[in-house]
């Protein structure tokens, strides 16, 4: 099983805590053997760095090859690249080419999916929802942990 991670950014999440807690509960219930991070703030580090801690193989999906992480998430980011099995430039721009990168890179992380694990507060509105949105069209089954 393969899933790949959507979810909100920090300032959309209840608390780090919270989020890694139902990431770790939900992991090891299913226990995959890959997960597929977006490796953006928030959730997605937060759900590759569970999944690193429970010896989960990980594939990073960085939207563009240029892509850097915010400043406080320098460390976790490098830790989630560095223990990655894989990782994909979904762009291979070194500069951002817009928004169409993170849709792009969440369709090609539902695409290599089995599964989506979600963390979506039910907002219809931004890049979980769409993400959301394109794994039921594609009928990959999604597991919403909010």
């Amino acid at each position: 099983m393969i899933i790949a991670g959507t979810g909100h950014r920090p300032e959309d999440c209840r608390s780090e805590e919270d989020v890694r807690r139902r990431v770790r509960d939900t992991l090891k219930e299913v226990n995959p053997d890959t997960i597929i991070t977006g490796m953006a703030a928030g959730f997605d580090l937060w759900f590759a760095d569970e999944a690193r801690l429970l010896g989960i193989e990980i594939w990073a999906a960085r939207p563009w090859a240029g892509h850097v992480p915010r400043k406080r998430d320098e460390e976790l980011y490098r830790r989630i690249v560095e223990s990655a099995s894989r990782v994909v430039d979904v762009d291979e721009s070194e500069l951002y080419g817009g928004p169409w990168v993170y849709h792009k890179r969440n369709e090609w992380m539902v695409d290599h999916a089995t599964n989506v694990l979600a963390y979506w507060n039910g907002k219809k509105a931004g890049g979980t929802f769409a993400c959301i949105n394109y794994a039921k069209k594609q009928k990959v089954p999604v597991r919403n942990v909010y």
